[in-house]
């Protein structure tokens, strides 16, 4: 995958609060059956709704590591969440360059071993975290999927990704989760065919307006395909990474 400053799949960046937004169109009438499912540009639509929290002291603001049992990993922390990563990631130095996912920058928190291919760099796996503001009318978990599939098509932009999102999962003590799977062409050999992505995502305020403020935190990882080494990671590792996102501070 690559880590830096990608182009937004929308093309703009998101709607900063307080933009009036257009007037949604009704819905088309369905016969009963088998619910729709969701499309694309739904996504899209719920990603640009969501604008970037600007307020002192929200942001992510680099990163801090913890000593601990090196056998148990690395705690990592930013603004918003701390977590565990395993042995042989690091933390990501200040100043790293973002992720951009519709516009709107997650600043990196850790990182897996990168590798040079050709004239690029890339990484096997990176967390990554925002604060973002949820209108009224869009949930917590339609954020989280909408950014599910934004941070698939970011960290495997240039690579034909195709991103499938699962529904959200309810996290222990609060919260919830997203899974992305996303299949690549590979890009000749350094990039890999396919990749999980998680997004946790957890409600910290309500703002006057009805807005919500959520921390969002990505998890990606290559998990087959590419170079001989470093080898991919496994879906479990990085599931094993989220389970151990709590709240900074707690």
């Amino acid at each position: 995958m690559t880590v830096g400053n990608q182009p937004s799949p929308l093309g703009r960046p998101a709607v900063a609060r307080g933009t009036r937004q257009a007037a949604p169109r009704p819905p088309a009438l369905r016969s009963p059956g088998r619910a729709p499912r969701p499309s694309r540009g739904r996504y899209l639509t719920l990603a640009v709704m969501v604008a970037v929290v600007l307020l002192a002291g929200v942001g992510y603001a680099g990163y801090r590591q913890a000593v601990g049992d090196p056998e148990a990993g690395r705690r990592v922390s930013s603004a918003a969440y701390t977590l565990t990563v395993p042995d042989g990631w690091t933390p990501a130095p200040p100043g790293a360059a973002p992720v951009t996912v519709y516009g709107i920058p997650f600043v990196p928190v850790a990182q897996a071993s990168d590798y040079p291919c050709r004239d690029g760099s890339f990484t096997r796996g990176t967390v990554a975290g925002a604060q973002v503001a949820v209108p009224t009318g869009v949930s917590v978990e339609q954020a989280a999927g909408a950014f599910a599939r934004g941070a698939g098509e970011a960290l495997y932009a240039g690579a034909a990704p195709q991103v499938a999102v699962g529904p959200p999962t309810p996290r222990d003590g609060g919260g919830t989760q997203v899974e992305a799977t996303v299949r690549t062409d590979g890009f000749g050999g350094c990039r890999a065919t396919e990749a999980t992505v998680l997004v946790v995502a957890e409600p910290r305020v309500t703002a006057a307006d009805g807005s919500t403020g959520a921390a969002l935190l990505v998890i990606g990882g290559d998990t087959r395909g590419g170079p001989a080494g470093p080898e991919p990671l496994t879906r479990d590792v990085l599931i094993g990474i989220a389970s151990t996102a709590e709240a900074a501070g707690s």
